[in-house]
């Protein structure tokens, strides 16, 4: 699967996960893995 993803022969779609702290700072993840690791939030709890 990682062969095909990184020829782009997989068709999947892909959805960036933002960040929108109570004082309009904004981060932009491109995965729900990465946010979880930046935020410490486990991914469950990340809505979209």
């Amino acid at each position: 699967m990682q062969h095909t993803v990184h020829l782009e022969l997989w068709k999947g779609y892909k959805r960036t996960v933002k960040q929108i702290s109570d004082n309009g700072v904004t981060q932009e993840f491109l995965s729900l893995k990465e946010a979880e690791h930046a935020t410490g939030i486990k991914s469950q709890n990340i809505g979209m």
